[in-house]
């Protein structure tokens, strides 16, 4: 239901970064963050017209509106490394972990679950490769916010018949070549192994397995 008294939530942010070159041929780049949000905006429980539950569509349902909660703490890192395993090789990854309460200790339906990737390229001359995997980690039910537990329609079920969101990679290859300043070609497979999965939270299936072949050309 519409909430006339929602407010706007406010955010405060702080982040620290640290960047170390290892050696001639690898860097690593660190990055730590925090949010404080005032006012967070999550869905709970409510009243119309001084009910609970009113019938929609025929059904008994639970009211419920968007609110403002107290406050909520997010946290989260960033690790990035990069590999020059040779001239023509490079090794890449980048891997984020985000956690997230409100002052209720519930979970945040706005934090994501761990995610990143890692892959090689390839690189000489006109041709470039890059042959790399994409994931995002799980959230189990006990882990998933309480807005998000009833929503069985968009998520998977547990052995227990609970919804949780089932973790998930992708193996992708993409590729250029440059003929010269004018022409360029590019091709690549998505999704390689044709996996089917969800983004958290967004009830859509992914792309199965994509074979893309393209030019750009200048005048």
């Amino acid at each position: 239901m519409p909430n006339e008294n929602l407010k706007p939530e406010k955010a405060y942010n702080i982040d620290l970064g640290y960047i170390q070159k290892i050696g001639e041929h690898a860097a690593l780049d660190v990055v730590v963050f925090y949010t404080y949000l005032n006012d967070a905006m999550v869905r709970r429980d409510f009243t119309f017209n001084g009910v609970s539950q009113i019938m929609y569509d025929g059904e008994l349902s639970q009211v419920q509106a968007i609110v403002n909660a107290g406050s909520a703490n997010i946290f989260g890192t960033s690790i990035s490394i990069d590999v020059d395993i040779n001239p023509q090789i490079r090794f890449h990854s980048n891997h984020t972990y985000t956690w997230g309460e409100d002052n209720e200790d519930n979970a945040l339906r706005h934090v994501s679950p761990l995610f990143g990737n890692a892959g090689f390229v390839y690189e000489k001359d006109k041709l470039l490769v890059d042959f790399h995997l994409n994931y995002n980690g799980e959230i189990s039910y006990a882990n998933l916010a309480p807005s998000e537990r009833d929503k069985d329609y968009i998520y998977a079920i547990d052995d227990l018949g609970n919804p949780y969101s089932p973790a998930w990679f992708t193996l992708n290859l993409k590729s250029s070549y440059k003929v010269n300043d004018n022409l360029q070609f590019y091709a690549g497979i998505d999704n390689i192994l044709d996996k089917r999965y969800r983004p958290y939270s967004s009830g859509i299936s992914a792309s199965g397995r994509n074979i893309y072949i393209s030019a750009r050309l200048k005048f």
